[in-house]
């Protein structure tokens, strides 16, 4: 009985939206929900590069960018953007911390869970098998590093 009830809410929701139910249940409703408990926004929405419109991870909350009497110091270019999907911990912020160009720098690193394969932000594995934070040394150049589930 419970297949037959799974492949008509599958069914149902593939029909109606020409996605399947996972999709469906997921794609941008955790931005606007989000959006919903954040004060000052008034939409968000998925982007296609994977991080919700105007959002942002502040404290221990999240802000609405452009800024508003709400969320005057809602910085865009200090801050880490929310992502559209609540992904588990990984270690690409442990592993910025481990670096000097990487600790230091306002962007710090995220994964970037929408690329194929996801990748950490801004830390490159040079040839010699080294790590670098592309955000501040021009000689930063090799393969992006790949995301690992924080244990």
């Amino acid at each position: 009985m419970r297949t037959f009830v799974s492949i008509i809410v599958v069914g149902v929701a593939s029909g109606l939206t020409g996605h399947t139910a996972d999709e469906v249940e997921s794609k941008g409703e955790y931005c606007e929900s989000s959006c919903g408990q954040t004060v000052g926004c008034s939409e968000s929405y998925c982007k296609d590069n994977g991080v919700c419109f105007g959002l942002y991870h502040k404290d221990d909350g999240k802000c609405f960018q452009p800024d508003s009497e709400y969320n005057a110091d809602c910085d865009d270019s200090v801050l880490k953007p929310v992502l559209c999907h609540e992904y588990p911990d990984t270690t690409c912020q442990k592993v910025c911390d481990g670096m000097a160009g990487c600790k230091d720098s306002s962007w710090g690193s995220y994964c970037k869970f929408w690329q194929d394969p996801p990748v950490c932000f801004g830390i490159i594995t040079k040839d010699d098998g080294s790590l670098c934070h592309a955000s501040d040394d021009d000689e930063c150049v090799g393969e992006p590093y790949p995301c690992h589930m924080a244990t």
